[in-house]
């Protein structure tokens, strides 16, 4: 599944009345880019949409859909120890959000 997060943010800045000028200058995130990745025509990375939903008031969040389709690399008895990077990823909280 594939997760429209231009749509997304468009539809928080609706609601809200957040202009790009202002989501942009505090996000301090290029207006253009903004601009692009609104409309579809631009990937955005990942650091500068956790600053863009930071402004607006949402962080992302990892959520467990299922069982991995891939098999583990480790025996049952091996500890798995994640990275920090995924720690960090594992840690992030999201607000509800109801559209």
């Amino acid at each position: 599944m594939k997760t429209d997060f231009a749509k997304l943010v468009r539809e928080i800045m609706i609601e809200n009345g957040l202009s790009q000028r202002g989501v942009t200058a505090a996000a301090d995130v290029n207006r253009s880019t903004f601009r692009r990745f609104l409309e579809g025509g631009n990937t955005i990375d990942m650091d500068k949409l956790e600053r863009i939903l930071a402004v607006m008031g949402y962080e992302l969040d990892i959520v467990r859909i299922g069982d991995p389709s891939v098999r583990p690399s480790l025996s049952p008895s091996e500890p798995a120890v994640a990275s920090e990077p995924a720690k960090r990823l594992i840690r992030l909280a999201c607000m509800e959000m109801s559209f």
